[in-house]
């Protein structure tokens, strides 16, 4: 995963907004935006995976 200061921020931000939500494996939900993210390669992308769902829950 690329870390900056935005990346830092929106890890936060994804993890506050996914925090109670489980996958329909039970596991937590957050793991899903967190793997898709570590597999961009600039903060942009990086950015926009840990977000998308976030964007979908809302």
């Amino acid at each position: 995963m690329i870390y900056t200061d935005k990346t830092k921020k929106t890890m936060k931000l994804c993890f506050e907004a996914h925090k109670d939500q489980l996958d329909k494996s039970g596991m937590p939900y957050v793991f899903h935006p967190f793997h898709v993210a570590e597999q961009m390669t600039d903060e942009v992308t990086t950015i926009v995976a840990l977000l998308y769902g976030v964007v979908e829950e809302e």
